[in-house]
Order: C-alpha cells, then sequence, then structure tokens
C-alpha cells in the first residue's frame, strides 16, 4: 500500500499549480507553490491574509517532532482543522442556485455519506463494512485545507446567461486531465500535512487508508467511491424537489453511469422513485 509523503503527489501531478473552488462569495483559492500552499483564513470569504504550511523539504524534521511530542495536543489540533469541513460549502450547489445559508457543508455530506455506505454495505456480506466506514468518514477529509473544487472551471459558468449557465451545469461532470492532476497534487499535500499532526502509527493508518481510497483497487474503496455519487445524487434531488430552475441533470446522469454496486444499485432505484427525476 502506497504511503503518503510529505510534499508528493499523485504519479506524474506537478505540485506547482493554481486550483479554484467556487464558494459563496468569490471564490476559495489553493495555491500550490514550489513545496508550499497558502489558502485564505476561512475558506470562501476574500481575505488577504493567508496561512501557510510547509511542504517537502520546508517541513522542518524538529518541528514535526515537537508536534508529536505530546500526541493528545497533537490529536486535538488534527481534530480541530478536521472540523473546518464544517463550514467548507459545497460548491456545486452554491453554483445551483441552492441559497447559502441551505447549502450542506462538506461534513454535513461526510456524515450522511458515511450512514449510507455503512447501512447499505449490509447486504454486501463481502465487503468489510468497518473498512467501508472508515474510508467514507477521511474521503473527504483534504477539503479541510483544500476547500470543495468542483469538476468544472467555475469561471466557465461566471458572466454566463442563465440559459447558458444551465446548459453547462446539467451536463454530466468528468474532470479534465489538468484539473484532476492538480486536485490529486493538492490534496495530497493537504494530506500530508494534516497527518503531521498525528502520532505515527495514526498518521500511518490514515494514510493508509487515503491510499487505498486514492488508488480504488479494493472492493471497499470501489463501494465508497460510488456510496459517495449516490449521497450527492440524493441530496441533489432534495434540492431539486420544488425547485425545477435548479439544474440538477448531471447528478442522474452520473449515477447512472458509474453505479454498479448491487446494493447502491437498489437504493439508486427506490430515490429515483420517491424523487422522481425532472
Amino acid at each position: 500500500m502506497a504511503r503518503l509523503v510529505a510534499g508528493t503527489g499523485a504519479p506524474g501531478a506537478e505540485t506547482r499549480g493554481r486550483c479554484l473552488a467556487g464558494a459563496t462569495h468569490g471564490r476559495s483559492e489553493l495555491l500550490v507553490r514550489r513545496g508550499r500552499f497558502e489558502i485564505p483564513e476561512r475558506i470562501g470569504e476574500d481575505r488577504p491574509e493567508t496561512v501557510a504550511y510547509g511542504i517537502g523539504d520546508e517541513m522542518d524534521s524538529r518541528a514535526r517532532g515537537a508536534r508529536n511530542a505530546d500526541p493528545s495536543s497533537g490529536l486535538a489540533r488534527f481534530l480541530h482543522r478536521a472540523g473546518q469541513l464544517k463550514f467548507v460549502p459545497r460548491t456545486g450547489w452554491l453554483h445551483r442556485g441552492v441559497p447559502p445559508a441551505e447549502a450542506e457543508s462538506v461534513a454535513d455530506h461526510t456524515w450522511r455519506m458515511a450512514l449510507l455506505a455503512w447501512l447499505a454495505a449490509a447486504d454486501q456480506p463481502e465487503l468489510d463494512r468497518t473498512r467501508v466506514l472508515q474510508l467514507a468518514l477521511i474521503h473527504d477529509l483534504a477539503e479541510a485545507v483544500t476547500g470543495d473544487l468542483p469538476p468544472y472551471d467555475p469561471d466557465e459558468i461566471a458572466g454566463v446567461d442563465e440559459a447558458t449557465r444551465q446548459e453547462l451545469l446539467n451536463r454530466r461532470q468528468v474532470r479534465s486531465e489538468e484539473r484532476a492532476a492538480a486536485k490529486r497534487a493538492a490534496e495530497a499535500a493537504a494530506m500530508a500535512d494534516l497527518l503531521a499532526d498525528l502520532p505515527q502509527g495514526l498518521a500511518d493508518e490514515l494514510g493508509a487508508l487515503w491510499a487505498e481510497l486514492q488508488e480504488g483497487q479494493t472492493p471497499e474503496a470501489r463501494f465508497v467511491k460510488q456510496a459517495d455519487k449516490l449521497e450527492t445524487y440524493l441530496q441533489s434531488r432534495e434540492y431539486g424537489e420544488g425547485h425545477p430552475d435548479r439544474p440538477m441533470a448531471s447528478f442522474a446522469a452520473e449515477v447512472a453511469e458509474v453505479i454498479d454496486a448491487p446494493a447502491l444499485v437498489a437504493l439508486r432505484e427506490a430515490i429515483r422513485r420517491q424523487w422522481p427525476d425532472g
């Protein structure tokens, strides 16, 4: 199993790039530059101040040792930083007209997605349900640092007329190779930094889970990736109910294409019956 190492990205991915995530006011921004990345102090707000975290050669080993000298303090810091997911909006909903006060956070999504995956896995006895739950809980952890990076370029939907915006957002969304590579590099850097707060054993455990999920080779990892799509589809049906003007068709197209786990296929069809696609 591959291990996360501070300063490394996915194979072939440059650690220099610029990833933009649309947010409520302005855009949250992640800058990956020469082994350092900077984020606004509050994701989703326009603020000039940035907090820099060292990556790779700039992550001093003595600083790591000091941060791990007191395991409880390191765990407390990790949990505080992970808790920022409560304040990271899911940007796709904002772009589709869901009011900021109603848009779910990444933490909201993670909670129901983990519950969905764990419960649905009961119908597939070949799966390790504990592993499924562990993978689900950490699947968006890096977004505590990077923010929620949509698969499309937010600039494409800015300044266009409403009909064009609707058409763009209703398309089946697939990341370009460039955006996918930038996301992998940004998230690898974010995870390396987050895990540096944890005692070595816990860091290794979470790093192995993250690597398993990114590689997507185990039955549990594949199941969790599909469960992630299915929970988002369910949320799109709920947000679209009574709001036919919200462009939600892309999520139905996605789950029709990517879900093949029997338990999740059955749940997808149940969702379609209760919230018919508009």
